[in-house]
């Protein structure tokens, strides 16, 4: 393990055999935009044990806010910039920089969330997606912005293009930790929809109380 040494500060918890185990799978994944929750359980405990320490470390040398969260009842650690400092060590795209679609993906899936509220594990397939698309309460804003017009039905081809795009959105939230793959027999492709997610609602709250609205401005943008 490197020497980790500035301002006087030292950090002799990073040479304990338990973080030596995992520092950098651990630093990797942060540093990527991840929400660890128990899911990753060593990782998770990692951080709750030396979590003072940690906060510390990436404060000082990364420049980062090392944030302890609750989502839906779960414990959630992430990293975040500091308000006013500027760091360059962050992945480019971390959670507070969706795009606008990215975002409306993102809320939809958190919709499908508050759906499932009391199941245990949540999952997500292609099939809760088109349902979501074609009979939901914001079905219209959804098929003019993915489909550009609003019909009873549409082609192959066209949900083929949909789907793609919602494949490599998913990818980016597999990323940050808001969904995980899972499989279902029968299924392509099934997501399952981890608490974290639940941080789309304390960064687009005001988009959440307005969603049609804020469709409406993406549409137009």
């Amino acid at each position: 393990m490197e020497n980790y040494d500035t301002e006087g500060q030292s950090y002799e918890f990073l040479n304990t055999e338990k973080v030596e185990a995992c520092f950098h799978q651990l630093l990797d994944l942060l540093l990527s935009g991840k929400h660890i929750d128990e899911k990753y359980y060593t990782l998770f405990a990692l951080l709750r044990d030396e979590e003072c320490g940690f906060k510390k470390f990436f404060k000082q040398l990364y420049r980062l806010e090392l944030v302890a969260d609750v989502f839906d009842g779960t414990p959630c650690y992430y990293l975040t910039p500091i308000p006013g400092i500027r760091s360059d060590l962050l992945d480019n795209k971390p959670a507070g920089y969706l795009s606008e679609r990215e975002t409306i993906y993102g809320l939809m899936l958190l919709d499908i969330y508050y759906l499932r509220y009391f199941d245990k594990v949540k999952v997500v397939v292609w099939e809760d997606m088109m349902h979501k698309i074609l009979e939901s309460e914001h079905q219209k804003s959804y098929q003019t912005l993915l489909f550009s017009s609003v019909r009873d039905s549409y082609d192959e081809k066209e949900w083929n293009d949909v789907k793609k795009t919602f494949e490599r959105v998913f990818r980016r939230f597999v990323i940050l930790g808001w969904v995980e793959p899972t499989e279902i027999e029968g299924k392509e492709w099934a997501f399952e929809l981890r608490p974290a997610l639940f941080r789309l609602a304390k960064l687009y709250e005001s988009e959440l109380n307005d969603f049609d609205k804020f469709c409406e401005l993406y549409k137009t943008a």
